[in-house]
């Protein structure tokens, strides 16, 4: 797919007015427009005396087909993406901008050059269930999916031959599922576990429900692909706060190991009738005999015996319990805590479980939160038994984070996978938070090339001094993570490890003097060459605190130096405001995903 053009900082001004029949625009100078012999793009048009184009009802996007620089004029194709011709007087303003088609077109040029791969085995622990269709052989494709395609596929289980690495589904429209789906009183959905009943052929998702109320419960969802999901019903409801579902079916049944928040004792719930029906079939630790919290329960089947991993969010201490005898039966059994427990202590970056393990022949991935950075970090368990336990963390760890945009901006700190079908990409279902703050659902997938991804913030200490009309570089002083990258919380620069296009997005929350109606600037500049990447400008019209943000797509090339630079004319010196105690750093930072 060729992509439309663009460039920075093109905005013109209609020279003559525009009758809603008209092909040909005149303007005061064509030439600061791209070439359409290079290929077509897309401007925005409307009336400024109006304000901004979203004040303006005529607002039309047209779509540049010619341009001759001798009269000053543009031919194009009229009400494109949704908008209708409509008249125009002279001075309107004609802009270059990334406007929906070229993202979508973007994303769609993602789907054709994705190109994913895993190896299948037999599942031997709850990895989803025991009734998933195992194969042999491998994969290693690229592919472009519609949702018609996947209809007659069937899922699998999966490995995967080195770290898991995930990105954003191909085929995903995130988030996926939304406080909305579930209904008027929910608030948020998170902590999303998938299985899939071949009895009706459909996927199944469960899931912690926030009501509006403060009420925890499980909520349920289907789907046929595992893709797009129809929020069903409420399947646990009572008084006590419920969570993290982790759902499977073993020997013939169907099993849930809620959280069951910090204080109270952990259940095994059994389906009556799955998926919509449930009951206590046990309450095998109680939180009084176990002398911690039994948060957030994560078992696993290992060398013929059951282990089970806790949280203490009290003490930020991950427990480890196992089994007294061995066997597959996963009700009716006795549990002692393991000598090595608690494996983690004390520490908010490690403590809490974050999803299902991926057992293998020879070791067990194991996700965790990290409270502190807002992570989902992978480890590997090489050594498990009712003596001994031994991890470290993967090179790829970790291995999601918040998207620094949109609807996972803050946080992913949950994750479930699943190989869904033949021939087709993973499924790896994550929640996130957007800075509302409020938690979604989205679908990612497991992704051969590790990706570039790392924010840096301003804390602490506000960066004050601000000359007036003077470029002056972003002090951020925090790396808050970097994954594959070269942030410097030094200097505030970064640097990338391969050229490709990246989301770039860095904002600065202004402290203003006594002055106000001027201008302020963030630019993203390629400091080696001095070059604008991404920037913009706004206008702030009052002594209250303020934000710009600069955003967009941009290709950025390894060995080169990046940097943030503010600028404005307030006659005075004015302040970027630093984070402080807002540990995500939401007032002043920068976000840098590589894309491809």
């Amino acid at each position: 797919m060729v992509l439309d053009q663009t460039a920075n900082f093109v905005r013109g001004t209609v020279s003559a007015s525009i009758a809603s029949g008209d092909t040909t625009i005149s303007v005061t100078d064509a030439s600061i427009y791209p070439d359409p012999a290079n290929g077509d793009y897309n401007l925005v048009l409307w009336d400024t005396n109006q304000g901004r184009p979203d004040q303006d009802s005529a607002v039309e996007i047209v779509r540049v087909t010619g341009r001759d620089t001798g009269t000053d004029t543009l031919t194009v194709t009229r009400g494109q993406e949704g908008t209708s011709a409509a008249s125009h007087p002279d001075s309107s303003a004609l802009l270059l901008d990334a406007t929906d088609k070229l993202l979508s077109d973007v994303d769609t040029s993602l789907e054709e050059i994705a190109d994913f791969a895993a190896s299948p085995t037999e599942v031997t622990a709850p990895v989803n269930n025991d009734s998933v269709d195992t194969q042999s052989g491998s994969f290693s494709e690229s592919l472009e999916l519609s949702k018609a395609d996947r209809s007659h596929w069937s899922p699998r289980s999966f490995e995967f031959s080195g770290p898991p690495m995930v990105a954003p589904h191909p085929v995903a429209s995130n988030p996926e599922l939304t406080q909305s789906d579930a209904g008027a009183n929910a608030d948020e959905v998170a902590d999303p576990f998938i299985v899939f009943d071949p009895s009706d052929g459909q996927f199944h998702l469960f899931f912690e429900e926030l009501l509006d109320s403060g009420d925890e419960n499980i909520g349920h969802a289907t789907s046929p692909d595992g893709i797009s999901w129809t929020y069903d019903t409420t399947v646990i409801d009572d008084t006590d706060h419920k969570a993290y579902p982790f759902v499977f079916k073993w020997s013939g049944e169907w099993y849930m190991t809620p959280d069951p928040g910090g204080g109270n004792d952990f259940d095994i719930w059994q389906a009556d009738s799955f998926p919509g029906s449930w009951s206590i079939a046990e309450t095998p630790i109680t939180q009084s005999g176990a002398g911690h919290d039994l948060v957030d329960p994560t078992p696993i089947f290992w060398n013929n015996r059951w282990f089970i991993f806790f949280n203490d969010a009290g003490t930020d201490s991950k427990h480890l319990w196992y089994a007294d005898s061995t066997g597959p039966a996963f009700t009716g059994r006795s549990w002692s805590e393991h000598p090595s427990s608690p494996v983690v202590s004390g520490d908010a970056t490690l403590a809490r479980n974050a999803g299902r393990p991926i057992p293998k022949q020879n070791f067990i991935d194991f996700f965790s939160q990290n409270d502190t950075d807002r992570t989902l970090r992978a480890h590997r368990i090489t050594t498990l038994s009712t003596s001994a336990f031994e991890w470290s963390e993967l090179s790829t760890s970790p291995i999601a984070q918040g998207t620094g945009y949109g609807w996972a901006e803050t946080d992913i700190h949950h994750i479930d996978m699943l190989m869904p079908f033949v021939g087709g990409p993973s499924i790896a279902i994550v929640d996130g938070r957007s800075a509302a703050p409020e938690w979604s659902i989205g679908v990612y997938t497991l992704s051969e090339k590790p990706r570039t991804v790392f924010r840096l913030a301003l804390t602490g200490s506000n960066q004050t001094g601000l000359r007036d009309t003077v470029f002056e570089t972003v002090g951020f002083n925090t790396k808050q993570y970097d994954y594959n990258g070269d942030a410097n919380a030094t200097t505030g620069k970064f640097s990338v490890p391969r050229n490709g296009i990246y989301f770039v997005s860095t904002n600065a929350r202004i402290i203003p003097g006594a002055n106000q109606d001027y201008r302020v600037i963030i630019r993203l500049q390629n400091e080696t060459d001095l070059q604008n990447v991404v920037a913009n400008d706004a206008q702030v019209t009052s002594t209250d605190d303020a934000g710009v943000q600069a955003a967009g797509l941009a290709l950025l090339e390894a060995g080169k130096t990046y940097r943030v630079q503010f600028w404005h004319n307030a006659g005075e010196q004015i302040a970027i405001e630093a984070s402080g105690s807002n540990g995500n750093g939401q007032y002043s930072r920068l976000d840098v995903i590589g894309l491809y």
